[in-house]
């Protein structure tokens, strides 16, 4: 192994951010790790983006806010849909391990430019009041019937 190589391990992350993106049948899989990554079967796209400090206070939603060069090489053509119709899933796959973790689940709330950078917000839709819990998610109900004997 070349003394580059060695620097770079160094230098990069322990862990990869995973971006889906899913509008409909259209679907992009993003990374801001600087290199592809493979996970799930799906192959995440290096690309420059900055993203906020996720924080969730008592009572108000948490919001993911993405921000993008304009002049970014992916395709990022999807963002300029309808943005609640954009469901992003954030997760953290840690290297080293393989382990992930899903930090947030969302959709869009509001996309813009801001001098020359695109702007993606979007919204926690588990901690939101229009959340509906898919019934593949949901507890089974049973009835449960008992009697109760005497013994003489």
């Amino acid at each position: 192994m070349s003394y580059t190589d060695e620097i770079m391990k160094t230098e990069l992350p322990l862990f990869a951010e995973l971006y889906d993106f899913e509008y409909g049948e259209e679907k992009i899989y993003l990374t801001s790790y600087p290199r592809e990554v493979t996970y799930g079967g799906r192959t995440y796209l290096p690309v420059a983006m900055s993203r906020n400090e996720l924080v969730s206070e008592m009572g108000n939603k948490k919001e993911l806010i993405l921000t993008f060069a304009v002049k970014e090489e992916a395709n990022l053509g999807f963002l300029t849909k309808n943005p609640s119709m954009i469901r992003v899933v954030f997760r953290r796959l840690f290297l080293d391990t393989k382990q992930v973790r899903t930090i947030f689940v969302g959709e869009g709330e509001s996309i813009g430019i801001e001098g020359r950078l695109l702007v993606f917000k979007a919204i926690d839709i588990l901690s939101s009041r229009k959340t509906l819990v898919p019934q593949q998610f949901t507890a089974p109900t049973a009835t449960i019937r008992f009697s109760i004997s005497t013994v003489s």
